[in-house]
């Protein structure tokens, strides 16, 4: 009876212990994605920004 509990008991220890590593490894996958997100909406908003300055420039250069 004693070791039938100490087996259950590890086995619910290894059980948790993989459980919270996937967490932590989705988490840290979510934020990762949430920042690669915002990265890209600001290097989209550089590149959008970027070329109303060129259109702006070439249109002063022949005005």
């Amino acid at each position: 009876m004693l070791i039938t509990t100490f087996a259950l008991c590890g086995f619910a220890c290894m059980l948790s212990s993989v459980l919270r590593d996937d967490y932590y490894r989705r988490q840290q996958m979510r934020e990762r994605e949430e920042e690669l997100r915002i990265l890209e909406g600001r290097l989209r908003e550089a590149g959008i920004v970027r070329k109303i300055l060129i259109n702006l420039i070439i249109n002063d250069k022949y005005e």
